[in-house]
């Protein structure tokens, strides 16, 4: 948490309740990130079934894909909400820029480590497939 106080010039009053809602909202989207992922693997094994791919499974994925979108956007509203109660503005957007800047890290971290072949499930993928944005695909 050093690097947060440093980066958005945090008090200490600022810095604990930064601690205490990150952690509360990082449980949600933990459960969030896994649900989108399930459902876009789920696409994906389907659509891997090329002309025999159900149609119907295709469709009842593809519908609940909006949902699975819209209670992202509801938590980051969330969170937004709360921060803003001991956050300035731009701490709020510095606080975005290096939740994105760590994630790349990691994802460029796991990305070498799954390169090299040396993560625990024998060179596969350990997380979902990434595209530009840092989001799963299907």
């Amino acid at each position: 948490m050093g690097i947060m106080k440093e980066r958005l010039s945090l008090n200490d009053d600022q810095l604990d309740k930064l601690a205490e809602v990150t952690r509360r909202f990082e449980r949600e989207r933990f459960s969030q990130r896994g649900a989108e992922y399930r459902l876009r693997m789920s696409l994906r094994r389907e659509l891997m079934k090329g002309d025999s791919a159900s149609q119907e499974r295709v469709a009842e994925l593809i519908a609940q894909m909006p949902d699975v979108e819209r209670r992202g956007i509801d938590l980051m509203e969330r969170e937004q909400r709360e921060l803003s109660q001991f956050l300035t503005p731009v701490q709020r957007a510095r606080f975005l820029a290096l939740q994105d800047e760590i994630r790349r890290n990691m994802e460029q971290i796991r990305e070498r480590r799954d390169s090299t072949g040396s993560n625990s499930r024998g060179g596969r993928p350990s997380g979902p497939p990434r595209d530009g944005d840092g989001r799963g695909r299907p």
